[in-house]
Parts: structure tokens; sequence; C-alpha cells
């Protein structure tokens, strides 16, 4: 039954990355949500299987240091999220360490390891 598959959530304005991602989000056994908007990816993390968010550091009004403690607030540890980000922005992978995400990879690493990475968070 699809309602008791784990849900992951993609943050991102890049279309390209959700269908890069939705096949290895499925061989999880899980589906795919996309938002766009850091607001909608918190409506999203409601739902009682949300196990991740993927956070596309570049998407634009993201501060991490705010949005990060909405979603612990309101999911606990429930939700875990793993920011992304091209490699030679390492100002902003740091600045996601420092909010506390419970991974930051680049986007290569996440392109490379997309099913270790997600087998990891949704064990």
């Amino acid at each position: 039954m699809e309602d008791v598959m784990p849900l992951v959530i993609l943050l991102s304005g890049d279309l390209m990355s959700s269908s890069r991602l939705e096949g290895a989000v499925r061989k999880q056994s899980a589906r795919l949500a996309v938002a766009s908007s850091p607001e909608r990816a918190l409506e999203l993390a409601a739902d009682e299987q949300a196990r991740l968010v993927l956070i596309d550091l570049t998407l634009g009004g993201l501060d991490l240091a705010v949005w990060l403690p909405n979603l612990r607030e309101q999911c606990g540890e429930r939700v875990a999220a793993l920011a992304y980000g091209p490699h030679v922005h390492e100002a902003n992978l740091q600045a996601a360490r420092q909010a506390g995400c419970d991974g930051v990879v680049s986007r290569g690493g996440l392109d490379r390891k997309v099913d270790e990475l997600l087998a990891g968070f949704l064990a």
C-alpha cells in the first residue's frame, strides 16, 4: 500500500533533480514529494510517513538556521535533513553543517551515493 511507504521530501526548485532522484527513492520502497518552498516542505513534513528532507542549498530564500529548527519542532527526530549543493559552494555546505543537518554532501556526492545515502536515512 502506498500510504505506508516512507516519504522523502525534495526541497528544490530544480525539476531535473526530482526526475533524477525519483527512481532512487522508489528503489528504497519510498515515495518522493517535491516542495519548491521551505513552507511547502514543512507542510509535507507533517505527513506521519515523512522520514527525510533532501535540501537543495541552491534554493533561494532558504535560511537553514531558521528553517531547520522549525522542522525539528514540528517533527522531532522523525524526519532527517540531508543538504546538498555544488562542491564549489563550501561556505553553504559548512553553513548547513552548522545549522544541524543530519548530513551534508556535494551535489556530485549525492549523485554518486544516492542509493547508499537513502538506504541509510530510510533504514
